[in-house]
């Protein structure tokens, strides 16, 4: 192995188990390799298997999540378009104004029931 400049890597600190670090030196130890050596070798083996596999990356993901999200807003920009063009319009070509409720007219006249008597609006 030569120099890590002449190799064009960078250094990565990380954090592992205690007892994880152990079975790495017995392996790097037992294949006469250093540890960096052996991790370099299981990282790259790890990118391969992930690669083949046909698994998802996350850049993917993100892509079909946001592809996904865009059809959405397109669907409901469009419905919304299609109930605005609906709409029945005034003349002038300006939409009409509609609550959407319906009213029912008030009565006209009210009776009022009391225990005693029934009073009758005047007229």
């Amino acid at each position: 192995m030569t120099t890590a400049a002449a190799d064009n890597m960078v250094l990565r600190t990380i954090y592992m188990p205690l007892d994880v670090d152990r079975r790495l030196r017995e392996i790097a130890f037992s294949q006469n390799i250093s540890k960096g050596e052996l991790m370099r070798k299981l990282i790259l083996d790890g990118i391969a298997n992930i690669a083949g596999s046909n698994q998802e990356t996350l850049a993917e993901k993100v892509e079909r999540l946001a592809a996904a999200k865009a059809a959405s807003e397109a669907k409901v920009a469009a419905s919304i378009a299609a109930k605005a063009a609906a709409k029945p319009r005034a003349a002038g070509g300006a939409p009409a104004k509609t609550s959407g409720r319906t009213r029912t007219p008030a009565p006209k006249t009210a009776r009022i029931a009391t225990p005693a008597r029934v009073l009758e609006p005047a007229e």
